[in-house]
């Protein structure tokens, strides 16, 4: 925990700081810690990190700390031990396995055709790994990363580690979700019901609040948060369609939003010309086609084909409609605001504060083990420096696999020496030190 929250994050470091730090030799009795026993005992123990991590949040609502109606999603990657060699992908690893099958492998001499048949069961355990997992790329050395676009813009190596935080002056995690999916669609599932089985095992019941960006409004999220909202509120950012697409045409593209559609069923360009339609697309979507395109000024920033088309998912749009009435809604804009100042600073804190933005491991069960245990480092910073007079602390036997709390205690940090004999100063500096 503490080498976690100073910055120390392999184990070989830890390591000589054991030997050579004072504050590591005080904390490990004297003994010499070696990196080989700290990466067992991680990867062993990635369990008891998730049921201490859960109890920091039963702590949290013991002290009601928590709010159940301020909760905050979001999502962030942390790189991989990895090399970008390491990575395979679905699309190009089925071009790949093309490319060689028109290849005559009877016209090859025997060393290439040892190379050809390497090539061949390369790509095709990529292919048959990402579509027994539901991946669209993995990392032959570490199995739980994946491809992912990094803020930078760099697609490295990576772990995607999605949090649900509650409280805008706390901010306390109170769940995580481990992944290596390439975007935040379909975790609003997996993310809000792991919040809640803990809330509710820490006590907190009735209907939650959350609030979560525009990563996630895939179709399943959004059909999630309608289905859900008597359980729970959740607000997500669904900003309307841009006027005008990417392209390489100056001036982009004309999306849907630049098209009328009228309520009598009819579309119209943006030239004013009614168009063809509409007719079924299939998957419950219809269509509509442009009717004179070839000749008409607006064409270079209409379309790059011979007629524009324009195609709406009617189940999907129901989607959109139902998210954006409830973000128009009384006092929800101002509740979504408040997101960023809940969740953001954890992760900033996190990667600048504790400087944690890389798994030095690549195992999946010490790569999980070591996320975990820093997040339950930040939760246990939470609950020290608590934004409240009180100071609390807990007390407990380790039976090997939980922590069984048999007390905890809180004072008013005012009156330091109700602590005994180490009184720890009210003064978060000193307290620190």
């Amino acid at each position: 925990m503490y080498a976690s929250l100073t910055g120390l994050h392999e184990a070989s470091r830890i390591e000589r700081a054991a030997k050579t730090d004072a504050a590591f030799q005080f904390l490990s009795g004297g003994h010499n810690v070696s990196a080989t026993m700290l990466r067992t005992f991680q990867r062993e123990n990635v369990e008891f990190f998730q049921n201490a991590l859960e109890q920091t949040v039963q702590i949290a609502a013991e002290l009601e700390l928590l709010d159940g109606r301020e909760l905050a999603l979001d999502s962030v990657r942390v790189r991989a031990d990895a090399s970008s060699k390491s990575i395979r992908t679905l699309n190009r690893s089925r071009e790949r396995l093309e490319e060689l099958g028109r290849i005559d492998r009877d016209g090859l001499d025997e060393a290439a055709k040892v190379i050809h048949d390497a090539k061949v069961k390369k790509h095709t355990e990529a292919v048959r790994r990402c579509e027994d997992e539901g991946r669209t790329s993995l990392s032959v050395t570490t199995p739980s990363a994946a491809l992912l676009k990094f803020p930078s813009g760099a697609a490295l190596p990576g772990h995607r580690v999605t949090v649900a935080a509650a409280g805008v002056k706390l901010r306390f995690v109170v769940a995580v979700v481990l992944g290596s999916a390439a975007t935040d669609h379909g975790l609003l599932r997996p993310a809000t019901l792991e919040t809640q089985r803990i809330l509710q095992k820490s006590g907190i019941t009735g209907q939650l609040q959350m609030a979560a960006d525009a990563g996630f409004r895939s179709h399943d999220d959004l059909q999630f948060a309608i289905d859900h909202r008597s359980e729970v509120d959740i607000l997500v950012n669904d900003p309307p369609e841009p006027r005008r697409q990417k392209s390489k045409k100056k001036g982009g593209i004309f999306s849907k939003a630049e098209f009328d559609f009228r309520e009598d069923g009819t579309v119209h360009c943006p030239a004013g010309r009614q168009m063809e339609g509409p007719v079924k697309a299939g998957k419950g979507k219809i269509r509509w086609r442009g009717v004179g395109c070839e000749g008409c000024a607006l064409r270079q920033n209409c379309t790059t084909v011979g007629t524009r088309q324009v195609i709406v998912d009617e189940e999907r749009e129901r989607l959109h409609r139902a998210t954006r009435d409830r973000m128009a809604e009384d006092g929800a804009a101002e509740r979504y605001r408040r997101r960023i100042a809940t969740v953001e600073p954890v992760f900033a804190y996190i990667e600048d504060a504790m400087g944690f933005t890389r798994a030095s491991t690549r195992h999946t069960q010490a790569v999980h083990a070591q996320i975990l245990l820093k997040i339950l480092a930040y939760n246990l910073g939470r609950l020290f420096f608590c934004p409240s007079d009180q100071l609390a602390w807990v007390e407990g036997v380790f039976d090997g696999q939980n922590i069984k709390t048999t007390a905890v205690n809180v004072v008013s940090a005012r009156s330091s020496s109700r602590l005994g004999a180490n009184p720890i100063s009210a003064d978060p500096v000193n307290a620190e030190r």
